[in-house]
């Protein structure tokens, strides 16, 4: 495994800046070697989870954790971070990679769940609704870090004038973006093609990102299925994650 290797390759350096004692030699050796060491200790994809409608987002975040999340604010007010921990815990640091200077008096609340999703090395970061006035500074600091970014749509497929300010925004033109559309049951085929012309339209002349994959869920895709939410289509998002996240760090 790559990132196994990699683990194994830092913590050779490690044995060598100590033996060496470079670490009082370069700061920014030291500093490089502090921010992988934690990012390699850490989950293995940071995906976003983006939507303007709040339900909607929860569903989907039900979807992929099951449902029991009492742990989690609903309605999200502020970014949160969901990742593993062998029983629940809140907790309040700084993100990986950030300073106090660039995000002052926003730490990130961290909550740990022992669910098989979070364990199997994906941690999730929550945020609130996209509202008008443009996308929240910190909620960009916070996308710059994710390895992959999830929009969450209604049937229409339409994005808000909030939602395209965002992706215009997001870092290397929206490539690690991945779209869900809820409820895609309540359109026939020809409006759902209609409906995902147009989107595709929106996001080439409007915020500049190139066919996105684009995932329908029926409203009732996991009702049935209350011992497993991630199975059949929704395993896919899992190796995407991961993908997503090799790509952008390794």
């Amino acid at each position: 495994d790559a990132v196994d290797g990699l683990r194994v390759l830092v913590a050779e350096l490690r044995t060598l800046v100590d033996r060496l004692e470079l670490k009082e030699c370069s700061h920014n050796l030291q500093s490089t070697l502090k921010t992988t060491e934690q990012r390699l200790a850490g989950p293995r994809a940071v995906v976003m989870l983006l939507s303007e409608h709040e339900e909607l987002k929860r569903r989907f975040l039900e979807r992929l954790l099951g449902p029991k999340l009492a742990q989690v604010p609903k309605p999200t007010t502020a970014c949160i971070r969901l990742e593993y921990g062998i029983a629940p815990e809140c907790s309040v640091s700084m993100p990986l990679g950030l300073t106090t200077s660039e995000t002052p008096g926003r730490m990130m609340e961290t909550i740990r769940l022992p669910n098989p999703t979070l364990k199997s090395g994906v941690a999730l970061i929550d945020t609130p609704v996209l509202a008008s006035g443009g996308p929240d500074s910190t909620t960009l600091k916070y996308a710059e870090e994710a390895d992959a970014w999830i929009l969450v749509l209604d049937t229409d497929h339409a994005l808000s004038e909030a939602s395209q300010a965002l992706l215009r925004s997001l870092p290397d033109r929206g490539a690690r973006l991945e779209i869900v559309v809820e409820n895609a049951d309540g359109l026939s085929n020809e409006e759902r093609l209609a409906a995902r012309d147009r989107l595709i339209k929106t996001l080439r002349e409007r915020c500049s990102v190139e066919a996105p994959r684009l995932t329908l869920v029926a409203s009732a895709a996991t009702e049935s299925d209350g011992a497993s939410f991630w199975h059949g289509r929704f395993a896919t998002f899992h190796s995407v994650m991961m993908l997503r996240g090799r790509e952008h760090w390794l």
